[in-house]
């Protein structure tokens, strides 16, 4: 392990410390548990359809590339029996492959993360325009009833998939501006680490969206300069498990986006969508700084 991989390790930890600090303190305040459900970390309890019909709660990978078929995972209750998935959205296809009872990881129940699978082939035709959709509409179909799952699929012409080892600094996944990178925290205490190099001082958005499409993840993001200096974090944004922050760097050069669970968890129900973009200046801005050169 090199220096900076063991001041990254340091800084996690610290990171990791403070929220369960925090996460012990909303405990006894009453603001963190949800009585009787048996979720983590103030999780609400997933809507739940009449018992007898189908429930997609999640797909892994959440997402698509474009001119690449890729196998997803729906994970959900009682999708028992399921000989189908459907898509209406032109330029979208789908095709069945199986569907089979799952394990339920650590810490989560079948309510929080299914405990049925349905693997199918996603594809997104190559001339199919990105601005088309954000999201479409699967249908899964059962004996017993249908299910719908939103499926994320913009930008599936700069998604990329995340590749494993990617744990610290000298194995991380080079990545660019704009890329959507379909990621999965594979098991407990996993660190996903992305590297981006960065020609300019504009300042960079990042985010991660995972609870939004109904991932079990408590995503906790960090930037982190070449030298293995925290420069930026965030966990919960705006109410949500979902982080994202803007940062300005003090330099050009390569930065590191460091992707884990908040809670140390990991496994199957743990797939993200991470967005790492450059901050565009206000309009009035832009105009100024073009009046000020002329």
């Amino acid at each position: 392990m090199t220096s900076c991989d063991s001041e990254l390790q340091v800084s996690l930890n610290k990171l990791r410390s403070l929220v369960k600090r925090l996460a012990f303190v909303g405990w006894f305040a009453g603001s963190g548990f949800v009585g009787g459900s048996g979720f983590v970390g103030g999780d609400e309890p997933v809507a739940l359809t009449p018992m007898s019909a189908p429930l997609v709660i999640m797909c892994n990978p959440m997402g698509g590339v474009s001119g690449t078929p890729i196998t997803v995972r729906a994970r959900g209750l009682r999708l028992d029996g399921t000989t189908e998935v459907r898509c209406h959205t032109e330029g979208v296809t789908v095709k069945f492959l199986t569907q089979t009872k799952v394990g339920l990881p650590a810490n989560l129940n079948a309510e929080r993360c299914g405990d049925t699978q349905v693997e199918f082939e996603l594809s997104i035709a190559p001339e199919r325009p990105d601005e088309l959709v954000d999201d479409v509409d699967l249908v899964f179909v059962a004996p017993h009833g249908e299910a719908t799952y939103r499926m994320p699929i913009g930008s599936a012409k700069r998604c990329v998939i995340e590749i494993e080892p990617n744990a610290g600094f000298k194995q991380s996944q080079t990545i660019e501006l704009s890329q959507v990178t379909l990621g999965q925290i594979e098991r407990p205490q996993d660190v996903d680490v992305y590297a981006v190099e960065l020609s300019t001082l504009q300042p960079i958005r990042v985010a991660v969206a995972a609870q939004a499409y109904g991932s079990a993840v408590d995503s906790l993001v960090t930037l982190v300069d070449g030298m293995g200096t925290v420069l930026m974090s965030s966990d919960d944004y705006e109410g949500s498990r979902d982080s994202q922050f803007e940062a300005a760097v003090p330099a050009v050069g390569r930065y590191f986006i460091v992707v884990q669970d908040a809670n140390d968890f990991g496994g199957e129900a743990q797939p993200y969508r991470l967005t790492v973009t450059a901050v565009q200046p206000p309009t009035s801005d832009v105009n100024q700084t073009k009046a000020s050169s002329n």
